[in-house]
């Protein structure tokens, strides 16, 4: 799966990336913010019985 990223024009191009380029990135902090406007992806984990 793949996930969108927003990097400064700085970083762009102190990186020397090339527009629609692949990159495989390990963040040391993450945010994750929703788009409300798309419907999540459904869970492939089943849920678990609270004990």
């Amino acid at each position: 799966s793949m996930l969108e990223v927003v990097i400064s024009h700085d970083r762009f191009t102190q990186l020397q990336l090339k527009e629609g380029e692949t990159l495989v990135v390990r963040p040391k902090r993450l945010r994750v913010f929703v788009d409300v406007g798309t419907p999540a992806m459904p869970s492939t984990t089943p849920a678990r019985e609270a004990v």
